[in-house]
């Protein structure tokens, strides 16, 4: 029994100095390959270009750099200074949409790699001034996502990588500018301090949004008419929405409106 035992100490050990062994040279494999193979000025254009190639805008950044430790067990990718224009109804010229100072989002990259699905686990965006515009004919200028094309084996396919969906699991915003304009209701809204929380669970029965938000120096107006000026604004609320039956209902939802706090059922 004494030697029986001796010896399964020497195989845990030795499993686990193996162990130990393969995850240092995996380390060192993504440092080198992280501050030698991808760097920011090999992957900015290479990132700009896939997304390009995805949205129905264009999409522009001052430095891309791949990330593992901060972002662990994940990978990530952090953007500075970018932006995003749409094309317009009118398509006289590019309608930026959004710029930002900072981005940060973490993904699967196997479930990138293996089925072209974009899962991100977290998206943090800073400082960002998003102009939201609805056009007369209802035309929304942040629908930029390609509509998927049915699958199809050819030559120009098989060497093309393509993004079949993108899901976000946790979207955080910091200190956002928002303007937004309906032209076909006449509303206009403007927002010059917002910062979200917003955590996701997508099944294909519900859509489950669990939201936190604050506002600051909110202004809404409508035909003219103004309805709010420089209004503070706290928000925090679980959102179901039901896909089938196309309902929303909002769960232990409550409201700060300046100094006036409110319960919602």
């Amino acid at each position: 029994p004494k030697n029986c035992f001796m010896k399964f100490k020497k195989l845990i050990k030795r499993t686990f100095i193996t162990l130990l062994s393969l995850f240092i040279l995996f380390l060192l494999a993504v440092t080198i390959t992280i501050n030698f193979i991808f760097t920011p000025e090999k992957i900015t254009p290479m990132v700009t270009d896939l997304l390009n190639e995805n949205l129905d805008a264009k999409v522009s950044c001052e430095s891309m750099e791949l990330t593992f430790f901060s972002t662990f067990p994940h990978f990530g990718v952090k953007l500075k200074n970018g932006s995003v224009s749409s094309i317009p109804a009118t398509g006289k010229k590019n309608d930026t949409l959004a710029k930002f100072a900072l981005c940060k989002a973490s993904f699967d990259a196997s479930r990138l790699w293996r089925k072209h699905d974009l899962v991100i686990n977290k998206l943090l965006l800073t400082e960002p001034k998003i102009r939201a515009i609805i056009q007369e004919n209802g035309k929304a200028n942040w629908n930029i996502v390609k509509p998927s094309k049915p699958d199809t084996v050819t030559a120009k396919d098989s060497t093309s990588f393509k993004i079949n969906s993108i899901h976000i699991k946790k979207f955080d915003v910091e200190n956002a500018k928002i303007n937004y304009r309906d032209y076909a209701t006449k509303v206009r809204a403007k927002v010059d301090s917002l910062n979200i929380s917003l955590k996701a669970s997508n099944t294909d029965d519900k859509l489950v949004l669990s939201t936190d938000a604050s506002g600051r120096r909110i202004s809404y107006s409508q035909d003219g008419y103004r309805f709010m000026r420089r209004l503070k604004a706290d928000f925090n609320t679980d959102i179901y929405y039901d896909k089938k039956n196309h309902r929303v209902d909002f769960s232990e939802s409550t409201l700060k409106l300046n100094d006036i706090d409110f319960i919602t059922e």
